[in-house]
């Protein structure tokens, strides 16, 4: 009896087993890569395998791939021809298609003796979503990463195959992406039962039990904050052209990432924030790219603010966007797809994550966070969109999200805020203080707070409801008010006063016209320097041509060439300044005669660079900057270093290395005093 009962039972289990392990369901999309590399030749050669998750038309994009044979359903097919961009096919159960790509040999993807990095289009990229199985040919010593939570590896008459096991379906914007190299040093760790590793080239191997250590530390923080890490395994990998970027499961991390002296410099927290958003809850960039912004605020923005510096980062971001977009040249975050230029990361990053900090104080701490944790949890590896962020964040009390969402998604504009008739006056029981608020027209809905400063030293804090264009407030105190001070902590997304920018780099540089103040020898040691400032335009949208600048150039009437955003001042000319007044003035050199005038006070730290900006000593509205290098060396290394920089109101370089960095302080908020 009992043998009759147990080979049934054996065989269900079986079947159970069999159907616990299935990779695949019947309804979901597959895709098969097996691609092997010429790496003196820069080639892929690859051989993609298309399966569809039912029967229906698919098609194609040729991309720059050259295909060698294309076969549906066991059936061979006539190659597309030179001027088809796509190829539309109906297919039953599978498309195979053998493929060659030419990539660069250096550069951020590359194909090469030195290593591998692809990402894009280095396959034939079909529209959909897909569960994709990847397998790399390697020659012997080299290793392989890519999107996986098992890495397997066996060895192969010509060297080496890595097998990735990928276990979740991906859009195909996001789609898989490979990293190699023969001289990576790897260490590993672990956090809880999730493997760590660092897949870091020998110069910067000594960096790797610390970069273990942090990336641990991160994931226990975001998951405390956005629920569990969705995969098996996390790693770093280096590449020493490409600045840092996240894929699901490990990070590409720059060599000056990993060398930075400050965690914040690093991106490390950045980048392992996006395993969670864009790389497991995916982005609906066709309505607009919500994980940038949110990511900054999570990691960034977060770090800055556990370390007491949350309104100094908040004034970053809104001096960051009032530098880089001008009044009226903005778009609306719902049309941010991804950073293009330093414009669009200040609308999809600084915007976003202002955005997110108000919805916070709209919702309160315990709310915001638990919002946090239902957006992740609901859209785990799927496609999610501004209106999926607004239905995790909707209130328990019912309270609608809409109207908030509305203005700060689709309304280009910035709201710039006022204030008027500050007074105080006798009142029974102390003083009867009145103010006006005003904001741009037309109005926003804004939470706006407002500090109260008293003649005894204390203070009081008021959250001002202002929803139209002015309102004017009235309140009694005991103690006679001395001072009104309007988003002293820069809480809300809106326009700085001029007095609240501090005089950095990036303000310096962003201007509309920029003078630049050669000695007697010319740009000279400066070349590296000034061209790098020609090559912002374009990248810049505050940054345009003076046809004034011919009046500035070495001689009267010539003008300079028109790709330049920058005017070469003669020095003597400066007496007419007032005819032409560049917006920023660059001053060339310590020694430089001009650089008495406009830095009456200023010096330079000794270093083999140094750069200070303040404003000018006669018109505060504008700004200057004296520049000094030993060397051309040292000019090129600290203009390829300044763009991080850029915050900073002092920096000093001693071989490439920050020794010294300052950001001024300005007045914080809009500030009135009581009469």
């Amino acid at each position: 009896m009992s043998s009759v009962v147990t080979l049934p039972l054996r065989l269900l289990l079986m079947l159970l087993c069999l159907f616990a392990v299935s990779p695949v369901s019947a309804a979901e999309a597959e895709y098969r890569l097996s691609v092997a590399f010429d790496l003196a030749g820069g080639r892929v050669l690859g051989a993609a395998e298309i399966r569809p998750a039912r029967p229906g038309r698919m098609v194609i994009p040729r991309g720059d791939l050259v295909w060698k044979a294309v076969e549906v359903d066991g059936k061979a097919i006539s190659l597309p021809q030179a001027d088809q961009e796509s190829l539309a096919l109906s297919v039953r159960q599978r498309v195979r298609i053998r493929y060659e790509a030419v990539l660069p040999q250096e550069g951020e993807e590359q194909v090469s003796t030195r290593g591998i990095v692809l990402s894009g289009e280095w396959y034939p990229v079909v529209p959909g979503t897909f569960r994709y199985r990847l397998k790399a040919r390697l020659p012997a010593g080299w290793e392989a990463v890519s999107e996986a939570n098992r890495i397997r590896r066996r060895a192969v008459e010509d060297g080496v195959e890595f097998s990735f096991d990928f276990p979740h379906r991906l859009p195909h914007e996001e789609g898989i992406s490979l990293a190699a190299s023969k001289r990576f040093a790897i260490r590993r760790g672990k956090y809880r039962d999730i493997d760590l590793f660092a897949y870091f080239l020998p110069e910067e191997a000594a960096y790797a039990d610390r970069f273990l250590a942090k990336a641990a530390e991160y994931l226990q923080r975001f998951e405390r904050q956005l629920g569990p890490y969705p995969y098996r395994r996390f790693s770093m990998v280096e590449h020493a052209p490409a600045g840092a970027h996240s894929l699901p499961t490990y990070i590409v991390l720059g060599r000056g990432e990993i060398r930075a002296e400050r965690w914040e410099d690093a991106a490390l927290d950045h980048e392992i924030a996006h395993q969670w958003f864009g790389n497991s809850v995916f982005t609906d960039y066709a309505n607009g790219n919500w994980n940038e912004g949110l990511t900054l605020y999570v990691a960034d923005y977060l770090s800055a603010e556990a370390a007491g510096e949350g309104w100094k980062c908040r004034r970053r971001m809104l001096a960051g966007y009032g530098n880089n977009i001008p009044r009226g040249k903005g778009y609306p975050l719902a049309k941010f797809e991804e950073k293009g230029d330093r414009a669009s990361k200040y609308i999809g990053y600084a915007k976003a994550a202002m955005v997110f900090h108000m919805l916070r104080r709209e919702l309160g701490e315990a709310h915001f966070f638990a919002g946090l944790k239902r957006f992740v949890a609901g859209n785990r590896f799927r496609v999610a969109s501004w209106q999926d962020v607004e239905r995790a964040f909707a209130p328990e009390d019912g309270r609608p999200l809409a109207r908030f969402f509305a203005q700060w998604l689709h309304r280009a504009d910035t709201p710039a805020l006022g204030l008027s008739g500050v007074h105080a006056s006798a009142a029974p029981q102390g003083y009867q203080l009145e103010f006006t608020l005003r904001q741009s027209a037309p109005p926003y809905d804004l939470h706006v707070p407002v500090n109260i400063r008293f003649a005894d030293g204390s203070s009081t804090r008021r959250t001002i409801w202002l929803d139209k264009a002015a309102l004017t407030v009235r309140q009694g105190f005991a103690v006679r008010p001395v001072e009104v001070v309007v988003d002293e902590d820069f809480e809300l997304f809106r326009a700085l006063a001029e007095a609240e920018y501090p005089p950095t780099i990036e303000r310096l540089l962003t201007r509309e016209k920029i003078g630049i103040v050669a000695g007697e020898q010319g740009v000279g040691r400066y070349a590296p320097l000034v061209e790098s400032l020609a090559g912002l335009q374009g990248r810049v949208m505050a940054m345009q041509l003076g046809d004034a600048a011919s009046r500035f150039a070495g001689g009267r009437g010539r003008r300079q060439p028109a790709r330049r955003p920058w005017q070469a001042l003669n020095p003597s000319a400066l007496a007419e300044e007032s005819a032409v007044r560049p917006d920023s003035i660059v001053v060339l050199g310590r020694d430089n005669p001009v650089a008495a005038r406009l830095f009456p006070e200023g010096s330079l730290p000794q270093a083999d660079f140094a750069l200070r900006v303040a404003p000018h000593p006669r018109d505060p509205r504008r700004l200057v900057a004296l520049v000094h290098a030993d060397s051309e060396e040292a000019a090129r290394a600290a203009a390829g270093a300044l763009p991080n920089l850029w915050c900073l109101t002092l920096v000093a370089m001693q071989a490439g290395r920050v020794t010294v960095r300052e950001e001024a302080d300005t007045p914080r908020g809009i500030r009135a005093k009581v009469l």
